[in-house]
């Protein structure tokens, strides 16, 4: 049998968080048979948090090239609104920026327009998208960018959750960055206080698409490690705007939940409206209610 080892510093100083939950639901698809959800870990050497065991780069892949046209962008989301404001602030006139993982490219088209923008997008279909939308490169992967490419910023907005090792991306990112450029990473937050507190059934580890999670601490870490980086900006954000009312009620979901643990449902069931929401499924276990996300930006030295 395997055993399990960081995907980040290959470390083995591990301590299991806990049991995720099996699902055949992938990045919007709903599939025929169910993914094991394995265990979430976390390495106390570089503080990542990470699934295991996770699928092979070909399965994972073969799942996204499946991946619905449906996606819809939400305009209440902060990521793209926090970014927009870092870009005005600190990009120059002309700069040059690439998307990872880019998607459709809403957020590009969010963007400033004196901004050069391109991105890389593994999903044919949306890369295709993207390159008609922005009038603008889309590369499949790093290495079908050209290799004398500089960017002033390269950027993954809920991106870096997908890939085994987010340290590799990094490193991966930071020959394409001009000295002094930025490498930015919006996630999760695994140190946040509501995914501590609710471990394994946190809502952001409960997506089977979701296998690695970072934290400032992290992020620290891999800066000493490098020596090539500075962390140039952090900060927690929610990830959407709700009304008050609305977070009220996604705070009783992930209390209930919290206190009552596997008789929750029995909870939810006194109630037509919950049972009929589905705020008492685990993928909503602490969700929309805290600043539970971080915005991580690192500067090349």
């Amino acid at each position: 049998m395997q055993k399990p080892v960081c995907p980040d510093c290959a470390g083995n100083q591990l301590k299991i968080i806990g049991l995720l939950p099996d699902s055949n639901e992938f990045s919007g698809n709903t599939l025929d048979y169910y993914l094991k959800g394995g265990n979430l870990y976390l390495c106390t050497d570089c503080n990542l948090r990470f699934r295991f065991p996770v699928l092979s780069d070909k399965e994972y892949n073969d799942l996204y090239n499946t991946e619905n046209k449906n996606w819809i962008f939400d305009e209440n989301r902060n990521d793209w609104k926090i970014l927009r404001s870092f870009v005005e602030k600190n990009i120059p006139g002309n700069g040059k920026i690439l998307d990872f993982g880019c998607n459709f490219g809403d957020v590009l088209e969010k963007l400033p327009d004196r901004i050069q923008k391109s991105g890389i997008e593994i999903n044919t279909q949306a890369a295709e998208i993207a390159r008609e939308r922005i009038h603008t490169e889309i590369w499949n992967n790093f290495d079908s960018v050209p290799v004398d490419s500089q960017f002033d910023m390269i950027f993954a907005i809920d991106v870096i959750e997908h890939l085994p090792s987010p340290g590799d991306f990094v490193l991966q990112a930071l020959p394409f960055v001009k000295k002094n450029g930025f490498i930015a990473l919006m996630t999760g937050d695994s140190n946040s206080l509501i995914a501590r507190l609710s471990g394994s059934k946190w809502y952001y580890s409960a997506y089977p698409e979701h296998i690695a999670f970072i934290s400032k601490t992290w992020a620290e870490k891999l800066c000493e490690k490098t020596g090539a980086l500075e962390m140039f900006y952090f900060r927690n954000y929610k990830g959407t705007n709700r009304p008050l009312l609305k977070r009220l009620k996604w705070f009783f979901v992930w209390a209930v939940n919290y206190l009552f643990g596997k008789k929750s449902s029995l909870v939810f069931g006194l109630s037509p409206e919950f049972a009929r929401s589905g705020m008492g499924n685990m993928k909503n276990f602490g969700k929309n209610f805290s600043s539970d996300h971080l915005f991580v930006v690192f500067r090349k030295l």
